[in-house]
């Protein structure tokens, strides 16, 4: 996003599919995810990113509407079906084997997508 941002200050070319509403998915992510390698300043950092695409462009960010419970692999699951549903092609950076993102590169492949997988990389914990 980082990236993209330098591309694109505006943010109006950009779409991110998170599994629930903004506000929601931080808490969650506050709450699930914070465990090595990731670091509180990983999620301030994602949250500091979200916030500013939201702020430039509140339909940037397209959230599911969750709001209780945890968000589960199924709901990222289905985020990953929009993804596909909603893109011409897929450019994948893979960190960790992340099965999720080899469950968008799949449902894209199945698409008949055009697939990049940009970079593929690991975090130590």
């Amino acid at each position: 996003m980082d990236e993209f941002i330098k591309l694109d200050p505006s943010c109006t070319r950009i779409r991110i599919f998170i599994p629930a509403e903004l506000e929601y998915y931080l808490k969650d992510y506050r709450k699930n995810w914070k465990h090595a390698p990731i670091l509180d300043t990983d999620i301030d950092e994602i949250e500091r990113v979200l916030r500013f695409i939201h702020t430039k462009n509140p339909s940037g960010i397209l959230g599911f509407t969750k709001e209780k419970g945890d968000v589960t692999q199924e709901d990222f699951d289905l985020r990953h079906n929009h993804e596909v549903a909603f893109s011409d092609e897929v450019y994948a950076f893979q960190v960790n084997n992340s099965t999720g993102t080899g469950d968008t590169i799949a449902k894209a492949r199945a698409a008949g997508l055009p697939i990049t997988l940009h970079k593929t990389y690991t975090i130590a914990e």
